[in-house]
C-alpha cells in the first residue's frame, strides 16, 4: 500500500501510519525515529479523556413530576433538586427548594462537597429538550452520583399545578 494511501492525518502534527505489512498494526507520527511516542500519546490520551464509557442520554435515569412530588413528600432531606437553566430564568422561577447550578461550574472530577450526600440529584430545565439539563446530569454521573433528569423539566413542573418560588429580592 502506497504510503500516501496508507496515511490518515489526525491533525498537521500527528499523522497514523497503517503499514503495508502489517507487521506493527499503526505507527504515531514518526514512530521510527522516537519508539515511545505512541504508548505516550495512548497513556495521555487516558489520563485526559478517562477510561470510562462515555455518558449519554439512555444513561440517565428519568422522574416524572408526580414520582419526584412523592420522593419529596416522604424525604425531601435525602434529594437535592437542581436547576440547569440560565441563572435569570431561576431568579424569576424555580422549584421550591432547587439550587442553581451551571453546567460548566461541575467538575467530575473535583465534585463540589456540597452536591454530595444525597440519595439522588434532581436536574431539571425548561422542558423534556434541555440540552443545559442533559449536560449537567451527565457531567453529575461522571462524577459517580446517582442522578434523576425531571421528565418535561419546570414545564411539566408547572403544568401538574405544582408551585415554583422566586429567588430572594428578585422582582
Amino acid at each position: 500500500m502506497p504510503q500516501s494511501a496508507a496515511a490518515t492525518a489526525i491533525n498537521p502534527a500527528v499523522v497514523l501510519r497503517y503499514p503495508a505489512d502489517m507487521s506493527r498494526p499503526f505507527q504515531i507520527g514518526p514512530a521510527s525515529a522516537h519508539p515511545a511516542i505512541a504508548p505516550g500519546l495512548i497513556l495521555t490520551a487516558l489520563l485526559a479523556f478517562g477510561c470510562s464509557s462515555k455518558v449519554n442520554d439512555d444513561s440517565i435515569a428519568r422522574v416524572n413530576s408526580v414520582q419526584l412530588t412523592k420522593w419529596l413528600e416522604k424525604s425531601p432531606e435525602k434529594y437535592l433538586i437542581l436547576d440547569a437553566r440560565p441563572r435569570e430564568e431561576f431568579v424569576t422561577e424555580h422549584i421550591p427548594g432547587a439550587r442553581h447550578v451551571e453546567p460548566p461550574e461541575v467538575d467530575p472530577n473535583d465534585l463540589d462537597p456540597s452536591l454530595k450526600g444525597y440519595k439522588a440529584l434532581i436536574v431539571y430545565g425548561e422542558n423534556p429538550g434541555s440540552t443545559r439539563a442533559r449536560a449537567l446530569s451527565k457531567r453529575l454521573i461522571q462524577a459517580r452520583q446517582d442522578v434523576y433528569w425531571l421528565e418535561g423539566g419546570i414545564s411539566e413542573w408547572k403544568a401538574g399545578g405544582r408551585s415554583t418560588t422566586r429567588a430572594a429580592g428578585s422582582p
